[in-house]
């Protein structure tokens, strides 16, 4: 540490302005399982992890309303950690060291450790502390920051070790129990109970990529909460939690948000190979056609998606696709090409060609179809790899 440094403590979790998710839930202008074999064969590898699920499901089945959550508790708190991350950053008077803190939780038997992306990145130093106190030393082996994911690995004793049972959040229920188990504002193995309020929401990850079918809960999350599971009341593991819209004390006021578990169940093989999940990226950003915007623009038809501006060398902008030209009011060009159709697959807005893009991958050659002052045109784009950070275009 460099002389006139301090530490300085940052609870972590995002905090989300709410006009951000209205827009995002309404498709706003920003564009953008494992196999079943393969989570037989994960479930396998962890050793307690069918026993930890029958003793919370049957104590789940025999108690009442009043104490299936401590039975919960008493079998994922040891599986639970918390993320203390340090890194350095300049001040007013020069390099300090940063403090974060945020969640965790043990996935199998060789010390991996999910997270969140945001809850280590940039750091310089990561150690994880147990229920029981114990603190080791953890290091990144995988990250996906598109879907503000990360895996850590620390060198525990297997035996020391409490898997947590990953879940299917595609069976999940709006209304059905939810459980958050964390570390808010230093607050390690703090315990909350909700519902799931809501599915299928959409947030932007540090790196501008929307990430879909988020969960809604109103179980207490806070700062610190970042990366620990959101549970089903079996114990399982359906969500890591991840955001919330804040108060003016930024505190939680009921509305947090968690990364659905099948989302990191999919990336899972990429993270333990020690490898950055990509995700392919077209580099535009756009807004659907509607009725309303043709009559106004004067457009040649009313559904599509204009392209208002292009990624400078950007996949898009290298195969030749136009965005509109900047206005000196800074509204909304309306020049822009405009696509109807991507492989074949008609789009009506920014979230129909994103949710295509998905099933594709990085370095995929996609047709593009657009019209350009009227005319109809065919572009092969070769899909890039969404960037760490989008920058300016």
């Amino acid at each position: 540490m460099s002389t006139g440094t301090w530490p300085q403590r940052r609870w972590l979790v995002v905090v989300l302005v709410l006009a951000v998710v209205v827009s995002a839930a309404a498709g706003g202008l920003a564009g953008s399982l494992i196999t079943k074999n393969a989570l037989a064969a994960q479930s396998a590898g962890q050793s307690g992890v069918s026993t930890v699920h029958a003793v919370v499901t049957t104590a789940a089945e025999q108690s009442g309303p009043t104490n299936y959550v401590t039975e919960v508790y008493k079998a994922v708190a040891a599986g639970v950690v918390s993320v203390n991350t340090q890194s350095i950053a300049m001040g007013f008077w020069g390099p300090q060291t940063e403090e974060g803190a945020g969640s965790g939780f043990v996935i199998d038997k060789q010390g991996h450790i999910l997270t969140n992306y945001h809850v280590v990145q940039g750091a310089s130093k990561i150690s994880v502390t147990f229920s029981n106190g114990t603190s080791v030393s953890a290091k990144v082996t995988g990250t996906d920051p598109g879907d503000d994911l990360a895996l850590l690995k620390v060198d525990v004793p297997a035996d020391q070790l409490v898997p947590l049972p990953l879940g299917d959040s595609d069976q999940v229920q709006i209304g059905e129990p939810a459980i958050a188990v964390g570390n808010p504002y230093g607050l390690s193995g703090t315990v909350t109970l909700g519902i799931i309020s809501g599915r299928n929401r959409e947030m932007t990850a540090s790196n501008g990529r929307t990430m879909r079918d988020m969960l809604q809960t109103d179980a207490a999350i806070n700062p610190g909460n970042s990366g620990g599971p959101l549970l089903n009341a079996a114990g399982q593991v359906i969500g890591i939690n991840t955001a919330i819209i804040s108060g003016a004390n930024e505190g939680n006021v009921g509305i947090g948000f968690a990364i659905p578990i099948n989302t990191a169940k999919k990336f899972l093989p990429d993270l333990l190979q020690s490898q950055q999940v990509q995700h392919p990226w077209l580099g535009i950003t756009g807004v659907a056609i509607t009725p309303e915007l043709q009559q106004q623009a004067h457009l040649p038809v009313s559904k599509g998606v204009l392209v208002v501006s292009v990624w400078q060398n950007g996949p898009a902008d290298q195969a030749g696709i136009k965005g509109g030209t900047p206005t000196a009011d800074g509204s909304t060009p309306v020049d822009g090409d405009i696509i109807t159709a991507v492989d074949g697959h008609a789009v009506t807005s920014v979230e129909d060609i994103a949710s295509y893009l998905d099933t594709r991958k990085v370095g995929d050659v996609v047709q593009v179809y657009v019209l350009r002052g009227g005319h109809a045109m065919t572009i092969s784009v070769t899909l890039g790899a969404w960037p760490d950070t989008l920058g300016n275009q």
